[in-house]
């Protein structure tokens, strides 16, 4: 009878430890996916802010919100620079009463912008990036004001990224680091 119970108090032993192991390296593995999931997310908005703040600083966005270049040169410019970006989804290019100069979709040049997160920009914050229902659907944005020569704002700029695209992106990040895992 003692015997039994000391491979019974052993077994339970054993399988506590291994209770505490499995948990162990299930906290461990979650802790280390968030923080790569936070890393990607900030590397991202790095990306969204750096290439909105270029885009913004280009003569020929410039030029279209001033009126000295055409609203077509704008859109040749914008296509062939996106189309050799995979890691942007959206560029748009508006004037301070939300007016279009640049989408995507060609048809909504001359449209009104029907984000409202730019609206901080008309209050002389610095880039930022922030989520928007646009109209192209949800999407992770960076918005940065177009100034003219003297500073006067002029226009903004939003270079985003779909949610759908941020969801497909994290999937993959997840199962890749499962499988390393």
């Amino acid at each position: 009878m003692e015997n039994r119970s000391k491979n019974s108090i052993r077994t339970q032993l054993m399988g506590l430890s291994l209770l505490v192991v499995v948990v162990s390296i299930v906290l461990s593995l979650m802790g280390a996916l968030y923080l790569t999931l936070r890393q990607e997310r900030e590397s991202l908005d790095s990306n969204l802010l750096n290439s909105v703040t270029i885009l913004a600083r280009t003569p020929v966005v410039q030029n279209a919100l001033t009126g000295t270049a055409s609203t077509q040169e704008l859109a040749d410019f914008l296509d062939e620079t996106t189309a050799q970006v995979s890691d942007i989804d959206l560029v748009l290019v508006g004037d301070p009463e939300g007016v279009l100069y640049y989408a995507p979709d060609h048809n909504d040049i001359g449209l009104s912008y029907a984000g409202n997160a730019q609206s901080k920009l008309f209050s002389g914050a610095a880039p930022y990036t922030s989520n928007d229902e646009g109209p192209l659907g949800s999407s992770h944005s960076a918005y940065a004001p177009v100034r003219d020569d003297q500073g006067n704002l002029i226009g903004f700029v939003i270079v985003g990224i779909f949610m759908r695209s941020m969801t497909q992106t994290m999937v993959q990040t997840i199962l890749q680091f499962v499988a390393i895992g």
